[in-house]
């Protein structure tokens, strides 16, 4: 009944089915038709009404029949009326829809007094499209109705408000209004639509935009405001937080910066310190073994051995005060490398000896193995040790005795015992004895010292991640023990030193112990096997003096050629051509490091070793001259022995990558050491060459022209990357294609072979390919064809 609004009004004279199946229904003057779908619910509903002048026409009861072509025929009190299915259409008319008033809070708008009512709507409620109501007034009643007087108790409407209803609310001739209550603030539309006494809805609507207006603390100037506001006390709080935290910042800051300025002022007080009496042992033991030297006592190679290490000694400390920085900036860390502890301690005794020996002191060394290998820092047991059998020597009486013992452990560390005779100590003494600055009755024992060796003794101790035990008893005397992890797991990856090897420690006392004075000519006499002078070497510092000593010194092996800086180095290289370059990184304009990468990013010149100098022994200054392509990285001061193997050590290598070349019966450069740029530049060349090599007048004029190069330039190219000139080159590369076509077809005239490899000599292609391969070509052929039939 719900889709037939009129229905439930009207009674019901006939109940008929046409052929379609479709339903008809009729009233007194209106037909209804529609289909039920699988559920039996209507749709595609059609209404028809009788037309105005036909009003006297009123449809009789059980008055329907079925007739020809799918009709069907209704009677009614003027005859009978037929219908053709839904080739009838629905009578839809546009209907007069008026709002007859509109009431808020239960007064009309047409009573509300003018000033208000203009608030509300400027014109009656029958004419206006649009209402506002405040936000304390969002309870409104419409009343509407339909200008038709044709059996207005028929008359149907329907309603919805926008925004606030889902569906449509339908109401009738008695019902003709809609009542809102509490609508929220928003614009909602109101909608109307109308349906006569046929029950079709009218094609049009009327529509009212009912505007109700937020609470004054709820509009949008207020949530302007508010925003304002808050905006404006989240930028004062802000702007005070900011203040707290900057205020809180600058006095942890201040504080921070004071209590760092009062460790700084200590580290550096506490570094000086402990320089100062590191360098006070090396000096003690070089001026006792010059007494010796000057007395006429002693071994004098021995004595200068002694000296030697010393000094060297003497020299580390001072490039440890070059490199207080790292100091000033807490920095303050072990190096470990893999060593024999039982070898460098022995070192440090037998460095130690004048020192005792002036004392007629008795020196035991006792190890428990003859070899203990483990990690530790060199650099902080020599000072360890040393300053252990420095405070021994103080304070053993002469002709007495000082022992060292070495043993290892079971939890991969070892103990080193230092015990010496004389004044036990008492437990007070004991409590003191790491004490910055302890005096430790100095004047007693007539010895000199600055209060700081034990004390350092037990902060490296500390740093290396061991222990430090005192006793002094009758039976070992006053003994200190040190025990020290020597397994690679006690340390972090940072803290190993890989590259230094199993006898990096004793680099500190190389020498020691004995002396030999080299003589230059016997201990450089490994060279490469070019002749001494064959080699040019590019020597680039601004330090005249040091660039004319290791002139000197070089000159008897290599050609030398000297440039101050950078750029004087490169304009060199530009006239004339050099096998290796050493360069010092510090200079004025273009340093060592720009140097290097210059020469590596530029073709002429890539394919040159260079070796670099410096006095920063850093490893952030190795990394950053190896990123730059250096080849080889030696410290100053260096010893020459060192720089000249670094140089011996490159040219060989140059001469070995040529060999490889000249080894390969077929060029494979990933086999090869070359550089992006010289591995471009090989590829070049060969396939230059390959590309004529049936060409017997292609020559070396014709090679230098296609590789668009000058004669030096390419000459000095190849003979670096392959030790060949340009002619043997090609040459080479005929050959290679010989030994590759051979490989291919096995059997071949010797003379076509020669032919077809650019050789317009047969006897001299067999001459160049047996002194190549080692064997002819008839050789290798047969050897090709005996190696086949074995595998057929």
């Amino acid at each position: 009944m719900s889709a037939f609004p009129n229905l439930e009004n009207k009674g019901i004279g006939n109940i008929a089915r046409d052929e379609n199946g479709r339903m008809w229904i009729t009233t007194n003057n209106s037909v209804f038709s529609f289909s039920p779908d699988s559920l039996g619910n209507p749709e595609h509903i059609n209404t028809y009404i009788i037309s105005a002048d036909m009003q006297s026409f009123f449809f009789n009861r059980n008055a329907s029949a079925q007739v020809d072509y799918g009709r069907i025929a209704f009677g009614g009190s003027n005859g009978l009326m037929i219908f053709t299915g839904n080739r009838t259409q629905p009578h839809q008319t546009r209907l007069p829809i008026v709002l007859t008033d509109f009431k808020v809070h239960n007064r009309s708008l047409r009573t509300i007094p003018a000033r208000e009512r203009s608030r509300i709507s400027l014109r009656d409620i029958d004419y206006t499209d649009a209402v506002t109501l405040t936000h304390d007034r969002n309870n409104f009643f419409i009343e509407f109705s339909m200008l038709s007087y044709a059996n207005p108790r028929d008359h149907i409407f329907r309603y919805r408000l926008d925004g606030f209803d889902k569906e449509y609310v339908t109401a009738d001739s008695h019902h003709r209004f809609a009542s809102y209550s509490n609508l929220s603030p928003g614009t909602y539309t109101f909608r109307l639509q109308a349906a006569g006494e046929n029950g079709v809805w009218s094609s049009n609507e009327r529509t009212l935009t009912v505007r109700i207006l937020p609470a004054p603390w709820l509009s949008w100037w207020a949530w302007t405001i508010y925003s304002v506001l808050l905006l404006v006390l989240a930028y004062g709080v802000v702007r005070f937080l900011r203040y707290r935290l900057r205020l809180r910042q600058e006095v942890q800051i201040s504080k921070l910066e004071r209590q760092k300025t009062e460790e700084l002022n200590h580290a550096k007080l506490q570094f000086f310190t402990n320089v100062t009496h590191e360098l006070m042992t090396p000096l003690t033991i070089i001026l006792t073994s010059l007494q010796n030297l000057n007395n006429g006592t002693g071994d004098n190679q021995t004595l200068y051995g002694v000296m030697s290490a010393n000094a060297t000694r003497l020299m580390r400390l001072i490039q440890q005060i070059l490199e207080f920085r790292k100091v000033e900036s807490g920095n303050l860390k072990i190096r470990v490398s893999h060593g024999d502890v039982v070898g460098f301690v022995r070192r440090c005794v037998e460095a130690f000896a004048p020192l005792v020996a002036r004392k007629q002191l008795k020196v035991y060394f006792r190890a428990s193995s003859e070899q203990v290998d483990g990690w530790f820092d060199p650099d902080k047991l020599d000072k360890i040790v040393y300053n252990l059998l420095s405070n021994a020597a103080k304070y053993t009486p002469d002709k007495g005795e000082i022992i060292i013992r070495i043993e290892t452990g079971d939890d991969c560390s070892v103990c080193i015992s230092v015990a010496n005779s004389g004044e036990l100590m008492t437990q007070q003494t004991i409590d003191g004895l790491f004490r910055r600055f302890y005096d430790g009755n100095y004047r007693k024992h007539h010895t000199i010292g600055t209060g700081i060796g034990l004390s350092l003794v037990k902060d490296l101790t500390d740093l290396h991640r061991g222990s430090i035990r005192v006793s002094s008893d009758e039976q070992d005397g006053n003994c200190f023990r040190i025990t020290l992890p020597i397994g690679r797991d006690a340390y972090t990856e940072e803290e190993i030193d890989d590259d230094t090897g199993d006898d990096a420690a004793e680099k500190i006392y190389e020498g020691a112990g004995e002396f030999v004075p080299v003589q230059p000519d016997a201990a450089m006499t490994d060279t490469p096997s070019r002749t001494r002078t064959d080699h040019t070497l590019l020597v680039v510092d601004d330090n005249e003096e040091l660039l004319l000593l290791i002139s000197n010194l070089l000159a008897p092996y290599f050609r030398i050629e000297t440039a101050s800086d950078g750029e004087e180095a490169l304009r060199i290289l530009s006239r004339q051509p050099v096998d290796l370059i050493v360069s010092d990184i510090m200079m004025p304009g273009m340093d060592g490091i720009e140097l290097c990468r210059r020469i590596k990013q530029t073709f002429e010149y890539c394919h040159i070793p260079v070796i670099l100098l410096t006095a920063k022994n850093a490893d952030e200054s190795r990394i950053e001259g190896y990123n730059s392509g250096a080849d080889g990285y030696v410290t100053k001061p260096f010893n020459l022995q060192l720089l000249y193997a670094q140089i011996v050590n490159q040219l060989r290598k140059l001469e070995v990558r040529g060999l490889h070349f000249r080894n390969q019966p077929v060029f494979e450069v990933e086999k090869l050491e070359y550089t992006s740029m010289d591995e471009k530049f090989m590829r070049q060349a060969m396939a230059c060459v390959n590309a004529h090599i049936d060409d017997c007048e292609f020559a070396q004029a014709d090679f230098t022209r296609e590789m668009n190069m000058s004669r030096t330039i390419l000459t000095e190219k190849l003979k670096s990357l392959t030790g060949l000139t340009p002619a043997a080159f090609i040459i080479d590369v005929r050959l290679r294609a010989a030994y590759h076509l051979l490989e291919e077809q096995k059997k071949m005239r010797i003379a076509d072979l020669a032919y077809a490899s650019g050789f317009n000599d047969p006897k001299y292609f067999s001459t160049c390919f047996r002194k190549k391969f080692g064997f002819s070509p008839k050789e290798f052929i047969d050897r090709l064809n005996e190696k086949g039939d074995k595998i057929a």
